[in-house]
C-alpha cells in the first residue's frame, strides 16, 4: 500500500463517494490496522474560509458525540493543500439507496425513525446542543444489522447565543426538499427543525414519495413554508391512522406544533409499533359438519369442568381486573425471547397480563446482550398506563459485534 496516495498516515485504497462538500474515500490506517472512512474537502472550497470552517466544524461536532447511531471521527488533518477527517467506515448502505430499490415496510419504517429520533435527541441535548441541519437518507446509512447511523454533519450547527448568523443572505445550508420552513428565512434554529427533516424522511419511506415538490427552489421553498401535504393514510389507506397523524404533526409549519424533542418523537413512534396478533384473535373456521357429536362432547366436558370449579373460577374472575396488569412487551430487532420470572414466555412483541407484583423481565436474542429489567407493578401503576390500559415496557437490545468494518489486512 506503500505506492498509494494518501493523507497524512492514511493510505487511499477507493473512492466511495461525493458530495457538495468533498469527497469519500476508503483508506487505510496502518498505525491503528483498519479500514477507514477519509473525508477530503474538495480543493475549490480550500479557498473559502467558510467552507473550511464549516468542515472542521463537522470534526469538531461528531468528535463530541458518542452515540450508536451516529457515526464515530477517528482524526483530522491537512495534506496536499486541503483538509481531511477520518471517519469510522461503515459497512452498509444509504437508506437513499434502499428507497430507490425498494418499498421500506412501515414496521422497519418506524424502527429507522425510532433511532434517528433518539439519536437526534442525544445530540440536540449535548452540552453544545449540536443541531444537524441536513437530515435526508443519503445521510442515513442502514448497516447490515438493522441498525442505522447518521453521518454528514458537515453543516451541523453548535448553538451559540453569541455567534453570529453564519449563512450568508441567498444561501442554503440543506437539502431543500428536506428543509424545514424555518431553513428558508432568518428566523433562528433549533433542534425541532431536524426533526421536521425526520418527519419528511418518514413520510417518504411510508408512502414511497416526498410530501413537498416544486418545479424550481422558490416554489418548494413555497411549497413548504405554506402547503398541507395529502396525510400518508390517505395516500396508502394500509397506514395506521395514528402513524399518518404522527407523521403531519411532524411536518407543522410551526416548530412549537411539532414535536418538542426527539425523544418525544420516538416515544410516539414506538406506540406504531405492531403487536402480534395471537392465533385466538384470528376468526375461527366454521366446524364440519361431521365433527357436529364431537363439538358437542367437547362444550359438555367444558360444563362439567366450570361448574366442578365453580367457586375458584369466581374468584380468579372477581380479581382478575384489580390485581392484574396488561403489559405490551416489545423489542427492537422484535422476535426477542421473552423471560418472566425466569421462565420463557414468547417473544416480542406481546401483551400479557402479570400480577399486582415485582417482576424479573429479560429480552434475549441470538447475537445480542441480553437486557434485564425489574418490573415492579405496584399500586401506582396505573399513573402509567397508555391510553389502552396497558402498561408499556420497550427494550431496545444492543449487539455484540458493531457493523462497524473496522479490520485490517
Amino acid at each position: 500500500m506503500n505506492s498509494k496516495k494518501t493523507y497524512g498516515r492514511y493510505q487511499i485504497v477507493e473512492k466511495i463517494g461525493s458530495g457538495a462538500m468533498g469527497v469519500v474515500y476508503k483508506a487505510y490506517d496502518p498505525r491503528m490496522k483498519r479500514f477507514v472512512a477519509l473525508k477530503v474537502l474538495r480543493t475549490d472550497r480550500v479557498v473559502s474560509h467558510e467552507y473550511i470552517a464549516r468542515f472542521y466544524a463537522e470534526a469538531h461536532a461528531i468528535s463530541q458525540l458518542s452515540h450508536p447511531n451516529i457515526v464515530i471521527v477517528f482524526d483530522q488533518g491537512e495534506d496536499h493543500g486541503t483538509l481531511f477527517i477520518i471517519m469510522e467506515l461503515l459497512n452498509g448502505r444509504s437508506l437513499q439507496d434502499v428507497i430507490n430499490k425498494q418499498r421500506i415496510e412501515h414496521q422497519t419504517a418506524i424502527g429507522i425513525g425510532v433511532e434517528v429520533a433518539k439519536a437526534l435527541d442525544y445530540a440536540h441535548k449535548h452540552e453544545k446542543r449540536i443541531i444537524h441541519r441536513d437530515i435526508k437518507p443519503s445521510n442515513i446509512i442502514v448497516l447490515p444489522d438493522g441498525k442505522i447511523k447518521i453521518t454528514d454533519f458537515g453543516i451541523a450547527k453548535i448553538e451559540d447565543p453569541e455567534a453570529t448568523r453564519k449563512t450568508q443572505d441567498g444561501q442554503l445550508l440543506g437539502t431543500p426538499g428536506y428543509m424545514s420552513p424555518e431553513q428558508f428565512t432568518s428566523d433562528p434554529l433549533d433542534g425541532r427543525t431536524d426533526l421536521f427533516s425526520l418527519g419528511v424522511v418518514v413520510y417518504e419511506m411510508v408512502t414511497g414519495r416526498k410530501p413537498f415538490k416544486a418545479n424550481n427552489l422558490a416554489a418548494l421553498a413555497k411549497a413548504i413554508s405554506n402547503d398541507t401535504p395529502v396525510a400518508p393514510d390517505q395516500l396508502d389507506p394500509s397506514v395506521e391512522p395514528r402513524l399518518s397523524q404522527l407523521i403531519m404533526k411532524s411536518l407543522a409549519k410551526k416548530p412549537d406544533e411539532r414535536f418538542q424533542t426527539g425523544a418525544e418523537m420516538a416515544l410516539e413512534l414506538k406506540k406504531c409499533l405492531h403487536r402480534r396478533k395471537s392465533d385466538a384473535a384470528q376468526p375461527a373456521a366454521p366446524p364440519k359438519k361431521g365433527h357436529k357429536s364431537m363439538l358437542f362432547a367437547i362444550v359438555a366436558v367444558l360444563i362439567m369442568v366450570i361448574f366442578a370449579s365453580g367457586m375458584l373460577y369466581y374468584e380468579i374472575n372477581q380479581t382478575s381486573e384489580t390485581n392484574r396488569v396488561m403489559v405490551t412487551i416489545d423489542s427492537l430487532p422484535p422476535d426477542a425471547q421473552i423471560f418472566i420470572d425466569g421462565i420463557l414466555k414468547g417473544e416480542t412483541p406481546m401483551h400479557i397480563g402479570l400480577n399486582k407484583d415485582k417482576h424479573a423481565v429479560r429480552l434475549s436474542k441470538d447475537g445480542y446482550y441480553p437486557l434485564d429489567v425489574q418490573l415492579n407493578l405496584d399500586e401506582d401503576v396505573e399513573l402509567q398506563l397508555n391510553e389502552d390500559g396497558e402498561l408499556p415496557l420497550y427494550g431496545e437490545l444492543m449487539p455484540i459485534q458493531s457493523g462497524i468494518m473496522d479490520k485490517g489486512d
